[in-house]
């Protein structure tokens, strides 16, 4: 069986273009992790939809998981930040605001999104996440004005999935292993720990948003762990 990891799937626009690129169907098992609770249940809502377009209907595919949990290195609850922009700095970027709406609406028409997520006042933005340290310096240094705005929620305690050891649970040797991963700077702790417990050799792709933000030490890791999948013949691709 084929099967697809769905690390950080926020409103599922990972799992919208991969279901065309990798042509995921009901032969598939998919697993789609979500940390944030509020992003979740915006998640779950979709999913509960009659109608929702052609791109998402991944959604209603029956072996399909959906799972608020955060993908770590041990089975624990981790210290967790729902991000959300600032509507009032944002709204006075000018130019640069208007053009980031104008994107959100073209994703929305082509089916790319359901909705545009500043119609919520929910903290949902993809930049939840359980490095916040790591997270609020790098986006204060090196993001761009639309990133700047954001903010981090008062920490929340989330549940988090050993996934190195899900991986070994859940497959077996016969299947073909698929992962997106976009989790907000854990990603770097994530690999190295199916590296450590012989997972990552099992995977035929891996997608990766990496977000080192030109910081010396990550990058050296995200080489490293570049040079350990090429050796195990896994595709380690850089996504975005």
């Amino acid at each position: 069986m084929k099967i697809m990891f769905d690390c950080g799937t926020h409103l599922g626009e990972g799992l919208t273009y991969f279901s065309e690129a990798l042509k995921i169907d009901e032969s598939w098992q998919i697993y789609a992790f979500e940390a944030n609770p509020k992003t979740y249940q915006h998640l779950r809502k979709m999913a509960s939809e009659s109608k929702i377009p052609n791109s998402y209907r991944w959604l209603q595919n029956p072996n399909l998981k959906l799972l608020n949990v955060a993908v770590w290195d041990c089975e624990s609850e981790i210290s967790f930040s729902c991000g959300n922009y600032d509507q009032e700095k944002i709204a006075n970027l000018g130019e640069d605001y208007d053009n980031f709406l104008r994107l959100i609406n073209e994703r929305i028409q082509k089916g790319q999104l359901i909705y545009n997520q500043f119609d919520t006042s929910d903290a949902i933005d993809g930049s939840s996440t359980a490095m916040v340290k790591h997270m609020r310096k790098q986006l204060a240094r090196r993001g761009t004005k639309i990133q700047k705005t954001i903010y981090f929620e008062p920490e929340i305690m989330v549940k988090s999935i050993d996934f190195a050891k899900f991986v070994a649970l859940n497959t077996s040797k016969e299947d073909e292993l698929y992962c997106k991963m976009d989790i907000e700077g854990s990603e770097f702790k994530v690999m190295r720990s199916l590296i450590r417990r012989n997972q990552l050799k099992r995977f035929t792709a891996i997608y990766i948003e990496w977000h080192n933000y030109g910081n010396v030490r990550l990058k050296t890791q995200k080489i490293l762990i570049k040079i350990v999948a090429r050796t195990y013949k896994v595709k380690l691709i850089d996504w975005h």
